[in-house]
């Protein structure tokens, strides 16, 4: 059992039993929530459970990535100012395991256990998502990868919020094979039936011809980079200029795993962890001595269509970046440089020495002036970067990415399920902690005090509880300072004490981060 899983059976069974423990209000105005951090505390405190975890070794970046990096900087560089790119021309694109039941590669059983089935490992188990964003912050539709090969393999019609996704441009594929991993066929649909619709619509919305040149940015994943697919690519899409981000450089240098994976798979969880709860929920309401939970593949297959439209409304969120959607034509327009999404920002966040893939940075005039002096200063590396025909990386050769991990581990490297997508944001966008919460091994995790202690029998302000070990005040930030400048050396401002009113939500449980309430900072 994971510990997503153990939450949600926590929550119906206290909004079952006695929901009145999530009013107990604590010294800090917080309110008990069963964060994921109380779970496994629980879990090892009071049950005697102890972690389990399959393991993978783990990517490693080559000793001269930042060289590399920084030469496909400058190449990227050199083709939006060759062929006078938007930056709605250029999109990166990631495959990531989207698995069904949150926390496959470790579990909790009782300790001493010596052997422990961790379910979800297997390959049917989870689907394959492809997730593209152009670097103008445009969240590209879905393509989502099924094991199968017939469309009873495929999530039904009747599925929650199918025809919205349909309506977006989602799309839902076979992948006529024995796993659910993307291949050849499934990323010729991909092209065909997303990104050059995509490319084309931006280009009758500026104007453009449909010579326009545009650049596709993915990673050397073998089938990317074997000679069938770009052969294909070079006769059906000969405007999609394809750039490979650098093996073992995916975690530094692609915007779709530096900016948009996190969220991604925090927005997934919480929606797994909606669906367990209301089912448990319904089955105490409903007088059941023991509930269990359904993980049959055909309604886990189903109910995965509303996560990925949950996420991707979140991801999509209007009130940051301007959009006017309709598939194949999408013009995006964001608000102010202070203002940008987090999908603009994912772009930011690809550094490497004093360069960057936002398109800011590429179509500059720094790294204009970088470019002229590598003409006269290093005629190789210019001759590389100015060539017609990319050299593709030999596919019998093994790579860094081919040995990347299909899955990070869920439950200890995964932000709390009660983080607030817009605080995680924040973090991610603003580089800071959020009040409320702290960083504990790269992870989010809550301070308040109803997440820190264990809950005594009386109810209400004052409980004897109350005085815990957890900090007794919500740590707030001066609001007369900027929210994002810092204070002092190695603060975030002035701190002053403030009733914390991040636990006042009665729907807390839910994935709807609207409904959620946000860090303060």
């Amino acid at each position: 059992m994971s510990v997503i899983t153990a939450r949600a059976i926590v929550v119906a069974s206290i909004l079952h039993q006695r929901p009145a423990i999530f009013e107990q209000t604590f010294k800090d105005s917080s309110h008990f929530r069963a964060s994921d951090s109380f779970v496994r505390k629980f879990l090892h405190g009071q049950l005697s459970w102890s972690i389990r975890k399959a393991t993978r070794a783990a990517q490693k970046r080559l000793k001269d990535w930042e060289d590399q990096c920084e030469h496909a900087t400058f190449r990227l560089a050199y083709f939006i100012e060759e062929e006078q790119l938007i930056a709605e021309l250029y999109v990166n694109s990631d495959q990531t395991q989207a698995v069904y039941a949150p926390g496959n590669r470790m579990t909790w059983a009782a300790t001493g256990s010596k052997q422990v089935e961790l379910v979800g490992l297997e390959e049917k188990r989870a689907f394959t998502l492809l997730v593209s964003v152009a670097a103008d912050g445009t969240l590209l539709p879905f393509q989502a990868v099924y094991q199968g090969s017939t469309k009873r393999t495929l999530p039904s019609p009747q599925a929650p919020n199918h025809v919205d996704c349909m309506n977006a441009g989602f799309k839902f594929e076979s992948s006529n094979t024995k796993t659910y991993w993307s291949n050849q066929k499934t990323m010729q649909n991909f092209v065909n039936d997303i990104l050059a619709p995509y490319f084309d619509g931006v280009k009758v919305c500026h104007n453009r011809p449909p010579t326009q040149k545009s650049l596709w940015q993915i990673d050397v994943w073998s089938v990317h980079r074997s000679k069938e697919f770009w052969g294909w690519m070079h006769k059906n899409h000969p405007t999609i200029y394809v750039d490979y981000v650098p093996g073992g450089c995916t975690g530094a240098f692609q915007a779709c795993d530096v900016g948009i994976q996190r969220p991604l798979k925090l927005l997934l969880r919480k929606s797994y962890h909606k669906d367990i709860v209301q089912e448990i929920l319904s089955q105490l309401d409903n007088d059941s001595q023991a509930p269990t939970i359904d993980d049959s593949l055909g309604i886990v297959r189903d109910r995965s269509v509303q996560w990925l439209w949950n996420a991707y409304q979140a991801l999509s969120d209007p009130a940051l970046v301007k959009k006017v959607h309709n598939f194949g034509i999408c013009c995006s327009t964001v608000h102010s440089i202070d203002n940008r999404s987090q999908l603009v920002k994912a772009f930011e966040g690809c550094a490497v020495r004093e360069w960057n893939l936002s398109f800011e940075c590429l179509s500059g005039f720094k790294i204009r002036g970088a470019l002229r002096q590598i003409k006269s200063s290093n005629p190789e590396l210019w001759k590389k970067l100015t060539t017609s025909s990319t050299k593709l990386p030999d596919t019998s050769e093994t790579l860094p990415k081919d040995e990347e991990p299909d899955s990070r581990p869920e439950d200890i490297d995964g932000d709390d399920t009660v983080l607030p997508m817009a605080t995680l944001v924040k973090a991610l966008t603003k580089d800071r902690i959020p009040t409320k919460f702290a960083l504990r091994n790269n992870v989010l995790s809550p301070l308040v005090d109803a997440e820190n202690t264990n809950l005594g029998d009386n109810e209400g302000t004052g409980g004897p509880n109350s005085t815990s070990e957890g900090p007794s005040t919500a740590m707030l930030e001066d609001p007369t300072r900027d929210g994002d400048g810092a204070g002092e050396e190695g603060t975030w401002g002035k701190q002053v004490r403030k009733p914390n009113t991040w636990y006042s939500s009665n729907v807390f449980w839910r994935h709807n981060d609207d409904e959620d309430l946000d860090d303060d900072g």
